[in-house]
């Protein structure tokens, strides 16, 4: 590692030393390229240099800032040794035409030259119904833990962790380690989601002590139950991680990685576990594509931090195993899709017209229906030309990237709320402002048909402190509580007691059933009461808001029902309508009316006109099927 260091100093200092030839002192060329060689060495050995890109990417553009200053700092020193006005003019020529390279590379490759290359770097965007491919959430599987809460949870297990010294002495682990945040990553676990934290070298001192084998582990947050006790995960004598993000010399992960790749950028690096439990660090790695910039993500290396076996293969993006679930890099991904909404319709359409301007409001991972990873992007339109500013309640779209591929979706949604919009909307229920409560890291989630911001909530020390749930497409559908399911069960009861006022999204999920009540309980949420029922033969739970029915009151068992429920696929059941059948009251008049309209518009709600119906069945067919479908359709219309 050290010669390639060398090497890259090497190179720097001849060019950089290349001025002082002006000055026609020999001495002085070889104390500047001694000196250039030391200062090169110490910059490529902190600054890991690749060579992607014009001009070997980093390394040219250091030779470049090196060049300039020896252009100056050989134009001053001969301006007081010679007297030739031409032999002065080489050396500031030298850093004169080191600054016009620069600038002439970074113009050519920047936005107002590429705005179309740079709108493509997402790739082909597939354009889907979001209905169609999401089904509803079971809230036990909601993610309530954020980032803030998961390093709060970390920074208290390694403060009260202790290990096993090379002499079979205890040592406190907070003492020589720390939780390393930055690198740490979301994981589906056995189904479950788990905030993966890694540990690492606190400072220099203890990596000199050789007592100290190794990290000793790393730490497991639950991101779905907030009761579930931190996780020190030990590992065993002699399987300690050498390689790390803050280990020194050949040890460190970055400088590993650079050995093996000089020529690509390192876009990304989180720890993941396997199948087995064994801790394996992900390296995303990307190449530019415009120049020195337009960056995507071309594969990832899978590195055992025990021995640093993986650094020397490339993995390409797409190929990786099934264990792993992040190799795109969040910032690249969000980069590139505002790229894509802003120039799109070129650099001046951004710049001066402003005609369908786009940009991305925040990036965050999260899981789709079918448990892959995704990056969920939010996308609005801007509210200035050639500026920043977005709409905060105008969400036009939702992008969902493949952690794995690479793959965007695009699910159009006009007139939704952003992220910011949500969490603004959660922070100012009463309960939640009087508590001084805040939200974070939305998510989206199909919440009983309705696309849903699921917003977890923490106190100010981030400890857990709730879950709001807010509607994307009507944030005055909102409700929260102290737990993933009772903040559900809130927002089931908000959309039922709304009852056809409220729209809802999604594809018809109502069911009906009949049968005998066996036991009847009743719970109070946020000062409702709600009941579960459960029917004879029937192995689901069904809740009944009391707002919902003026019978479920006066309901015993034995009696004989009929519920008309959303069919999510969970064990317990949201109501929509519940009538007892044992139980024959007269309505008035009005009141039949009123039921009768609900029942209409809930209908029109649920099930969509038959355009619709074959909208949303195109919109989940591969283009070439749609393509084939609609050619047969044009040959039918034609006849």
């Amino acid at each position: 590692m050290f010669a390639q260091t060398i090497f890259f100093a090497f190179c720097i200092a001849v060019v950089s030393s290349l001025p002082w030839t002006g000055t026609r002192r020999v001495w002085g060329v070889v104390l500047a390229f001694l000196i250039n060689t030391l200062l090169a060495t110490w910059v490529v050995f902190l600054a890991l240099p690749n060579t992607a890109g014009p001009l070997y990417g980093d390394v040219g553009v250091i030779t470049l800032w090196f060049l300039i200053a020896n252009g100056g700092v050989a134009f001053a020193f001969s301006a007081f040794i010679e007297e030739e006005v031409g032999v002065r003019r080489w050396p500031i020529g030298a850093g004169v035409l080191a600054v016009l390279t620069g600038i002439l590379m970074s113009m050519l490759f920047s936005t107002n030259f590429n705005a179309l290359r740079y709108s493509k770097l997402v790739g082909e965007v597939e354009e889907r119904q979001w209905s169609s491919d999401f089904q509803p959430k079971d809230p036990k599987h909601f993610r309530v833990s954020s980032q803030e809460n998961a390093e709060m949870l970390s920074g208290r297990a390694i403060g009260q962790g202790t290990t096993m010294n090379a002499n079979g002495q205890p040592n406190s682990i907070g003492s020589q380690f720390q939780v390393n945040s930055g690198v740490s990553s979301i994981q589906l676990i056995e189904h479950n989601q788990w905030t993966v934290v890694p540990i690492d070298w606190k400072g220099w001192g203890p990596q000199w002590d050789s007592r100290t084998p190794g990290i000793p582990g790393y730490i497991k947050v639950s991101g779905e139950n907030p009761i579930v006790p931190v996780e020190f995960v030990r590992l065993s004598h002699g399987k300690e991680l050498q390689y790390t993000p803050a280990a020194l010399w050949g040890k460190n992960l970055d400088r590993l990685v650079w050995y093996y790749h000089p020529d690509k950028i390192i876009a990304d690096k989180h720890l993941e576990i396997d199948d087995e439990n064994t801790p394996y660090y992900i390296v995303s790695i990307a190449l530019p594509t415009i120049g020195w910039w337009g960056e995507r993500v071309v594969g990832a290396l899978i590195i055992d931090p025990v021995t640093g076996a993986g650094a020397e293969k490339l993995i390409p993006l797409g190929e990786v195993p099934h264990w792993v679930d992040r190799v795109e890099a969040l910032h690249l991904v969000h980069r590139n899709i505002d790229y894509h909404g802003k120039y799109a319709g070129g650099w001046m359409n951004r710049s001066i017209y402003g005609n369908s301007v786009l940009a991305a409001t925040e990036t965050h991972f999260g899981y789709g229906s079918n448990g892959e990873p995704v990056f969920q992007t939010g996308i609005t339109a801007h509210t200035n030309t050639g500026g920043d500013s977005v709409r905060p309640d105008s969400l036009v779209a939702v992008y969902y990237t493949n952690t794995r591929t690479g793959k965007t979706t695009e699910y159009m949604l006009q007139g939704g709320a952003t992220e910011q919009t949500a969490i603004d909307q959660c922070n100012l229920l009463g309960d939640v402002k009087n508590k001084s409560y805040h939200g974070t890291t939305p998510q989206l989630y199909n919440v009983y048909g309705r696309i849903s911001y699921v917003v977890p909530l923490q106190n100010a020390s981030h400890g857990f402190a709730g879950v709001c749930i807010v509607s994307v497409m009507n944030v005055q559908v909102i409700a929260w509580g102290p737990s993933a399911h009772e903040a559900d069960l809130a927002f089931k009861q908000v959309i039922v007691n709304g009852n056809s006022q409220i729209a809802i999204e999604g594809t018809s999920n109502l069911s009906k059933i009949t049968g005998q009540v066996v036991r009847k309980e009743d719970q109070i949420i946020n000062g409702s009461t709600s009941y579960s029922v459960l029917l004879k033969g029937v192995p689901h739970l069904f809740t009944i808001p009391a707002s919902a029915s003026d019978v479920i009151v006066v309901t015993q068992p034995g009696d004989q029902v009929e519920i008309e429920y959303y069919n999510s696929g969970e064990r317990v059941m949201p109501v929509w309508k519940f009538n007892n059948l044992s139980l024959v009251l007269q309505a008035s008049v009005g009141q039949s009316a009123v039921e009768e309209k609900a029942t209409k518009d809930l209908d029109t709600a649920y099930m969509p006109s038959d355009d619709k119906k074959i909208d949303g069945a195109l919109g989940r067919l591969s283009p070439e099927d749609r393509k084939l479908i609609e050619r047969h359709m044009n040959k039918y219309v034609s006849q």
